[in-house]
């Protein structure tokens, strides 16, 4: 198995996004947030892509 280095990665930003997601999922899956149970938060990105995924999300959220 491959070893990846620890991403280094601003954890109070991946918890704001992580909130945003769960807002979009359930704004698109019509279900109140007080009904989902967040267990954990993941945040994967192929090696190849930028760092844009804030910009992504905040694009979405205002959609």
């Amino acid at each position: 198995m491959r070893s990846t280095p620890t991403a280094n990665v601003n954890y109070d930003e991946i918890e704001a996004l992580s909130n945003i997601c769960l807002e979009l999922w359930c704004k698109n899956n019509q279900i109140s947030p007080d009904d989902v149970e967040r267990i954990c938060t993941l945040y994967l990105k192929p090696e190849s892509q930028e760092d844009n995924f804030t910009e992504l999300l905040l694009k979405n959220q205002s959609s």
